[in-house]
Formats: structure tokens, C-alpha cells, sequence
């Protein structure tokens, strides 16, 4: 569990790993420099539970946090908790279970999103891959889509170690956990998805990921990173992270941030020079970045869909 600044819901999430009936647990704790209460409300449970064991590390970031508390763990198995997310109290006890019913060596879950400090408001449920999915597979459909929440996770130690440790590039910061399932795909890895729904997600202000840019911008570096080692053709590689830039840049403008959408969208021009939107978007940026976000969702994207429909259907009648 990192935490940062988590004083607020750490004490939520500590006690929904007490809960578990699943009973052979160890939490580790990174305290990764917090500056409020957090290590106080950790002493305090740690202090009644020998289970419970914390670290604290100068900032840097979640996924030295998770490094550092995988570093100073004991099992054979790894789960991972956001220290204000949740999980329901079978969590455990249902994924160990299909740990060795099913050989698999990452199993995840479905689950709930809600909203502040309503941990019953569940806004929606997670969608999860059910089932079993080989790591070929499962590599060519995480690239397309991450469909694994890291708070859903269990998995075997042997099988991080050969995927490797979590990557602390800031490139990748909020998205380590999804290049960690890419490259455990990679490496070999047999993928389990449960429907049952074992974690609640909590959305809010003071998240790391409360900006939409937060995440997508590392999403889309994670995607660049491995695409190519995929079996996309050109034209689906250029799709998927042609979509990646168009959220981003989109995200960046409703955040205000004009310096970093027009260098995101130079970096798509690049990759889509034949693409007539991007052409045009190039364009309204220079001309009314404003309103580039209204024109490009109620204009160019609708128009373009259109003709993708229009060109779809002359494929069709030349084919029949």
C-alpha cells in the first residue's frame, strides 16, 4: 500500500484488509514522504496488529512505493491496495481460491467506482476480461485496452519477478501498473478475470489521477512503449494511439494546459500526416485553440466517423 498524504481514507482501506476472511495476510505500508497525519493512523493500527508493518521512503512516486513495500514483503503471493481505495472483505479468499483452482498466475476482479467519501454511492462497475486468457492474448488486448485495475490484483511473486519490477520512470507514473500486466503478458503469464465484484474505487479531488491528462499522458507513453512488439498492423497501431492523443490533447485543453496540447498534438501530426482531422486540427489550434476541443467533438469527429461508415459500405457492396 503506498500512501501519500492519506490520512484522510488510509484508515478506510487498512481496515478493509482486517476485514478479509481470508486471514494470512501481511500489509506493507509505504509512507512515500508524506507531510500530514498518515504515519500516525498507520502506527496506530500497526500497533495492534503484528500484520501490519510500515516503511517510509522520501517521495518518489507510486511505483518506488510499490518497489519498496514488494522489497520488504514475505509471500509468495502480491496483492495491491491504493491507500484510499477498498476491497470487499472476500477479496482474498475468492481470488487465492481461483489462484489454485485455475493455475493461472494473475487474477483480477470486476468492481465499483463511487465517489468521495460514499463508499456505498457506487457509480459503476469496473469492467473485467472474464475468464482465462493466455499471455499472447491478453497482451494484444491490454494494449487495445487496460482491463485489469491494480486494485483488483493478486498474483504470484515468481511471476513479477519475471516481468520485472515496477518501472519508476516518471514517463509512466500512474500507468506502472499497466505496463507491469503488459510485460507479465509478454513474459508468459496466464490471466484470470472473476466476475464478482471485489474492490470499490474511490474517485476524488486530491487523487494523483483526479485530472484526466494524469493518466492518459503516462497510458499513452506505456502504449508507445509496447506496440510494437504487437501483431497491429499499421493502420490499427496508428488507431489506437492516434485515440490515446486525441483524449489527451482534449483533456489538456478543458485543464487550460494550451502549452503541452499544441506539443501533443505536433507529436500526432507526426505519426498522422496523411490524416486530414489532424490536418485541420493543426489549424484550429493556431487559430482559435479555444474552441478546438467544440469543433474538433461536434464537427470533425462526426464528420469522419461518417465517412469511415460511407467508405465501410462501398467495401461491403464491392465485396458482394
Amino acid at each position: 500500500m503506498p500512501a501519500y498524504n492519506a490520512e484522510k481514507y488510509i484508515g478506510a482501506a487498512m481496515q478493509s484488509v482486517i476485514a478479509q476472511t481470508y486471514s494470512q495476510w501481511e500489509l506493507i505500508v509505504v509512507d512515500d514522504g508524506s507531510t500530514d497525519n498518515t504515519a500516525a493512523v498507520v502506527h496506530e493500527f500497526s500497533a495492534k496488529d503484528a500484520r501490519i508493518k510500515s516503511f517510509a521512503q522520501p517521495n518518489g512516486k507510486q511505483a518506488k512505493a510499490r518497489n519498496t513495500g514488494i522489497k520488504n514483503s514475505r509471500g509468495d503471493l502480491l496483492a495491491f491496495l491504493d491507500a484510499d481505495d477498498l476491497w470487499l472483505e472476500k477479496k482474498l479468499e475468492l481470488q487465492v481460491q481461483a489462484l489454485s483452482e485455475t493455475t493461472a498466475d494473475v487474477v483480477y476482479s470486476s468492481g465499483y467506482i463511487f465517489h468521495g467519501d460514499d463508499s456505498h454511492a457506487q457509480a459503476k462497475i469496473c469492467p473485467a476480461t472474464l475468464g482465462r486468457t493466455d499471455g499472447a492474448h491478453m497482451f494484444e488486448m491490454l494494449l487495445w485496452r487496460n482491463t485489469v485495475p491494480v486494485t483488483s490484483v493478486i498474483m504470484r511473486r515468481e511471476t513479477f519477478l519475471k516481468a520485472g519490477w515496477f518501472d519508476e520512470s516518471p514517463a509512466y507514473q500512474s500507468c506502472e501498473d499497466y505496463d507491469l500486466w503488459l510485460r507479465a503478458a509478454k513474459s508468459g503469464a496466464l490471466f484470470y478475470g472473476l466476475d464478482e465484484k471485489l474492490f470499490r474505487y474511490r474517485r476524488h479531488l486530491a487523487a494523483s489521477t483526479s485530472k484526466d491528462s494524469a493518466w492518459l499522458r503516462p497510458m499513452l507513453r506505456v502504449v508507445q512503449r509496447h506496440i510494437d512488439e504487437s501483431h497491429f498492423s499499421e493502420a490499427e497501431k496508428r488507431t489506437r494511439l492516434r485515440g490515446l492523443y486525441r483524449d489527451l490533447i482534449t483533456a489538456l485543453i478543458d485543464e487550460d494546459n494550451l502549452p503541452e496540447a499544441r506539443k501533443f498534438l505536433g507529436e500526432l501530426s507526426q505519426l498522422d500526416k496523411a490524416g486530414a482531422v489532424t490536418s485541420i486540427q493543426k489549424l484550429l489550434m493556431a487559430v482559435t485553440p479555444r474552441g478546438f476541443n467544440f469543433l474538433s467533438r461536434h464537427f470533425l469527429y462526426r464528420v469522419e466517423w461518417h465517412l469511415r461508415q460511407l467508405v465501410g459500405k462501398d467495401k461491403t457492396i464491392h465485396q458482394a
